[in-house]
């Protein structure tokens, strides 16, 4: 395994943002891996976008309001196109929301 793109602690704004993307330039195998800090009750949106088959396949991981606290999101398994992006894009209503989160090739 590989870590090709990362970030840690991204401090979420108001307007969805992509925190994070990386393009494969070769097919393989990928796992996203996500983990919030929240410190603050909050509205969190947080959505996975890439292309399989030719088509943009957009997965909603969260939108909703979270406590306080650190939650992990499942690992998310891709077979993605190459030459199209791999998104991370996030957002909160409030300050006070972090992400940490890493995209890994097999």
């Amino acid at each position: 395994m590989q870590k090709i793109a990362s970030i840690y602690k991204q401090k979420l704004s108001k307007e969805d943002h992509t925190i994070l993307e990386y393009v494969p330039s070769k097919i393989g195998m990928f796992t996203v891996s996500i983990c919030l800090k929240i410190e603050v009750d909050a509205e969190v949106k947080l959505s996975l976008v890439y292309f399989d088959s030719n088509k943009e396949q957009v997965i909603t991981l969260l939108n909703a309001k979270q406590e306080s606290g650190i939650y992990s999101v499942n690992p998310i398994f891709l077979a993605p196109m190459t030459n199209k992006p791999i998104s991370i894009i996030a957002s909160s209503n409030i300050d006070g929301v972090f992400v940490t989160a890493s995209i890994v090739k097999h």
